[in-house]
């Protein structure tokens, strides 16, 4: 069982150039793509197998789903028990608003991994006995750190040239000697170069030749020239950017805050499918966006008018979790994650094979004048144990 050899896949999992069909063992997992599938085709391990029903959940068709449960009476009184606690300023406030948000965006995250075609996404509860819960709040901080604030940052200073961790380069070449007359002013003695000391009629052709004899200054050191380091914050900052819907990804698969950073694992992903991640980076990348952008305003305008930002940065920060889970939802199935039972039907069609009929015996006749039979052996007439459906009853 597995992929069939050389077959090209598109982002629903059907074949390209042969238009196969999908099928999945329940028993032992196995998934397969055939052509032209027989009906009475079975798994290997003797199993029926199942097609996929219709196209799975995905985020470019669901992500509405998501969205509108932000306008339900639960997801209303928990943006405004937000936006207040965030806009206060006080720091335990701020940070209780935070775990609140993460924490409804995580639950979100796995609500939209299992949702199937026909019931909605409903918003998540979050409970005050969550507030603590250190398997949430660590990987929330590790991704708001590497994966929102750091690639702005690193993509600021480096088109700033700020970033510059180079020594300092002078031109250390030695000027020409040259010592005007001592009855000159001060000025043309300690200040002025070749032209003004031609023009008070001073012969300075010495001074002329030597500084025509050294060599031009370096282009680098005329403008400052562009940091190495400069083009390597870029750089890092646009593959940060880049791999962020991946992380949201990996990280729902595994479950752990290592998983951000599981980079064969993303990189399998990105191949089978691409233009999936294309898509899934087109709508998790504004979100995050609206996110550093929240932060910027909330830190400039003054608390009283923070809560519809906070509001605002806490839908995008939800919207995104969910739509990285979606995009696990659509590929539950290569992922290795059985939650997608409800896509498939049964495939296979068992044969009907004809009942055997089943011999029956007729009972023979006891004679009531002969001892009564046990197991086969008859009993003394004299024995006064009595018989009970054949078994002796002290």
């Amino acid at each position: 069982m597995g992929w069939r050899a050389g077959a090209r896949l598109d982002d629903d999992g059907r074949m390209i150039a042969h238009r196969g069909v999908e099928l999945y063992c329940r028993r032992c997992g196995g998934r397969r793509f055939e052509p032209r599938p027989a009906p009475d085709l079975v798994c290997e391990c003797g199993a029926g197998l199942y097609r996929r029903d219709g196209e799975p959940p995905r985020p470019s068709t669901h992500w509405l789903q998501i969205a509108r449960s932000f306008v339900t009476l639960r997801g209303v009184f928990f943006f405004a028990t937000v936006a207040v606690l965030g806009a206060l300023p006080i720091g335990l406030a701020q940070r209780i608003a935070a775990v609140l948000v993460y924490l409804a965006a995580i639950k979100m995250a796995m609500r939209a991994m299992k949702v199937t075609r026909n019931e909605p996404i409903q918003f998540p509860e979050v409970s005050a006995d969550e507030l603590f819960d250190f398997g949430t709040l660590i990987p929330a901080a590790v991704f708001v750190v590497v994966f929102t604030w750091a690639p702005p940052i690193l993509l600021a200073f480096g088109a700033s040239g700020a970033l510059d961790f180079t020594p300092e380069t002078r031109d250390t070449r030695e000027a020409p000697a040259f010592v005007a007359p001592d009855d000159l002013p001060d000025a043309a003695r300690f200040g002025a170069d070749v032209e003004d000391l031609r023009g008070l009629g001073v012969d300075t052709r010495f001074a002329a030749d030597e500084a025509a004899d050294l060599p031009p200054i370096p282009d680098e050191l005329e403008d400052g020239g562009g940091s190495p380091w400069s083009l390597v914050a870029i750089i890092v900052g646009l593959l940060l950017l880049a791999w962020a819907p991946m992380a949201l990804v990996l990280y729902l698969r595994t479950g752990t805050t290592f998983g951000f950073f599981h980079v064969p694992g993303g990189i399998g992903a990105l191949r089978a499918d691409p233009v999936g991640y294309l898509a899934l980076a087109a709508l998790v990348l504004p979100t995050m966006g609206v996110r550093f952008v929240a932060d910027l305003m909330q830190a400039a305008l003054p608390f009283v008018l923070a809560p519809p930002i906070v509001a605002g940065k806490a839908a995008a920060i939800i919207l995104g979790w969910g739509i990285a889970g979606l995009y696990v939802r659509q590929h539950a199935r290569s992922y290795d994650m059985p939650v997608d039972e409800d896509d498939w039907v049964l495939f296979t069609r068992f044969p009907q094979e004809a009942p055997v009929p089943v011999a029956s015996a007729r009972p023979t006749a006891i004679d009531l004048d002969e001892p009564p039979l046990v197991r086969g052996a008859a009993l003394d007439s004299g024995d006064d144990l009595p018989v009970i459906a054949g078994k002796l009853v002290p």
